[in-house]
């Protein structure tokens, strides 16, 4: 006779399953990072410092969804530059800068709010069947604020009108050449 199949006990409820919200704050508690939490829109907020500045984090993580993004504000500063509808001057180049640097990315994207000026750099993230582990959550919250970092200071020149789009697209090359040379040596 074949053994009987298991069953659970009724009144035995299985264990809720991981949402990637909680995966965003469980990492964030390890790993000792302050944080205001938002269940109920699923939105964590936080800070970070790095080398460049200091940035403030929203992370997205619904729990109806199996997806988090992590947005990092990047605070520049810009003056006003219209002529009607159409952005001018520094603002233009910021945009034209923006789109070239998001051509060159292999992951994430800058966000550049048209309307306010605001500037962000997102990473999405599907996750699947399953919540993401720590480990994926910790990898995607870093590079989005190492992202961010690496590019803000060329992001900011740009903004105040101090870099073209194209200057600073040469400086970031130059200063590629420059890591890979010192790498190899």
């Amino acid at each position: 006779m074949p053994p009987k199949p298991f069953r659970p006990a009724a009144a035995k409820t299985p264990a809720k399953a991981q949402t990637c919200y909680d995966a965003v704050v469980g990492f964030l508690k390890d790993d000792d990072w302050p944080f205001e939490a938002d269940d109920e829109n699923g939105t964590v907020a936080t800070g970070y410092e790095g080398d460049n500045g200091k940035y403030e984090l929203v992370i997205e993580a619904k729990n109806d969804m199996p997806m988090f993004a992590v947005h990092v504000d990047l605070p520049v500063e810009h003056p006003e530059e219209k002529e009607g509808d159409e952005p001018t001057g520094a603002f233009g180049e910021l945009i034209e800068f923006v789109l070239k640097l998001n051509c060159g990315l292999a992951v994430g994207s800058f966000d550049l709010d048209l309307d306010d000026g605001s500037l962000r750099f997102r990473i999405g993230v599907l996750a699947g069947d399953t919540a993401p582990s720590l480990s994926q959550v910790r990898d995607q919250i870093y590079a989005a604020v190492t992202t961010g970092d690496r590019y803000f200071p060329l992001l900011r020149e740009v903004a105040a009108g101090n870099l073209s789009a194209e200057a600073a697209l040469d400086k970031l090359g130059a200063d590629d050449e420059d890591e890979d040379g010192a790498e190899s040596n």
